[in-house]
């Protein structure tokens, strides 16, 4: 019913707080961290408005908004890349890249003018929201949130970590050639991914786990038919690719590029096989699969990064990126979810 509707909308905008207080906790201590305070202001911002407007711009795919879902997305990315070029270059100051980025992700704000999350919203603020329905959103979401903070980790901590040990150049040569090798392996998976979700959302509710099944094999096989290719091209070819994209003076790190992108192919097929876990509210098992992935790349970081500095930071990331257990595990999952239809007749 409508009243349904807002209430489980109103419930999920309250839970959306606890997800700002923990992003914004991540950032400061990161920035922090690295004497880095000068960005601290509008990257919590920035952090809390992309945040937002994900959740929000997520409402429009769920109502099957998908006009409005582009507009909202392509305006976000246009209008942030053009405010934080302009300010850059009118004041000189760097942390305005991510000010003029916020005012970008600010865009997605207008989806609460719509009626349902404008009526979710005021409830919000005059308490009408079921506790018990707030309970049950944190006890699925958190272990998912946590999962996400993992994943950043492992994205983002070799980085931090090779700056730190072997310097800014070093990590600049690695991040550079990182980015080749996550772009090239990502740009099929987003789109796979996001036309997988709903159909085995929608099977798992009509409680037909065979065509549950059936989407993650189609998805992975899609996936892998562009993904191996890419993997092979990239092992053969990363200096050169390293050249072409990048400058020559980026090719000693080519190594990175193989590396990251395989690690991300293992990556991404246990993701395509997360959904099974969340149809079955077991997300605390995701959390742990990250948590342990994330400390072997920490761990193997502090011992390779010393002694071989970007090389060892990509291996690094192969490793943590694709342990034996993770893929045993979550394959396994994805044939018993195939089955559990025909086990239960």
């Amino acid at each position: 019913s409508e009243k349904e509707k807002v209430e489980v909308l109103a419930a999920l905008i309250s839970c959306l707080a606890v997800e700002l207080v923990f992003c914004n906790i991540a950032v400061t201590v990161t920035l922090r961290l690295y004497n880095e305070t000068q960005f601290l202001y509008w990257s919590c911002l920035l952090a809390s408005l992309m945040i937002v407007g994900r959740f929000l711009t997520s409402l429009l795919l769920a109502a099957h908004l998908r006009k409005l879902f582009l507009w909202a997305s392509s305006g976000s990315v246009l209008v942030g890349f053009l405010s934080g070029i302009g300010l850059l270059l009118i004041y000189k100051r760097p942390e305005l890249v991510l000010a003029g980025t916020a005012l970008g992700s600010a865009l997605q704000l207008f989806v609460f003018l719509l009626p349902e999350p404008r009526r979710a919203l005021a409830a919000c603020f005059k308490g009408r929201i079921s506790k018990q329905r707030i309970s049950s959103i944190l006890t699925f979401g958190i272990p998912v949130m946590l999962s996400s903070i993992g994943g950043q980790l492992l994205t983002f901590a070799d980085r931090l970590m090779l700056a730190k040990m072997s310097g800014p150049a070093e990590a600049g040569l690695y991040a550079s050639n990182y980015s080749i090798g996550e772009k090239a392996i990502g740009m099929a998976f987003i789109p796979i991914c996001t036309a997988s979700y709903p159909l085995v959302v929608r099977a798992w509710a009509k409680a037909d786990r065979n065509s549950a099944g059936k989407v993650l094999r189609q998805a992975s096989l899609f996936y892998l038919l562009y993904a191996i290719p890419a993997c092979i091209v990239m092992t053969f070819f990363s200096r050169e690719i390293a050249t072409r994209v990048l400058t020559p003076e980026f090719a000693p790190a080519h190594f990175v590029i193989p590396l990251v992108g395989y690690g991300l192919v293992c990556w991404n097929m246990g993701t395509l096989f997360h959904f099974g876990l969340e149809m079955r509210k077991q997300t605390i098992f995701i959390t742990g699969m990250v948590s342990v992935a994330a400390l072997i790349n920490i761990v193997l970081n502090l011992i390779w990064i010393p002694r071989y500095g970007a090389l060892g930071a990509a291996w690094a990331t192969f490793i943590a990126r694709n342990p034996r257990w993770q893929s045993d595990m979550e394959g396994g999952f994805s044939r018993r979810l195939a089955q559990s239809n025909n086990d239960a007749a």
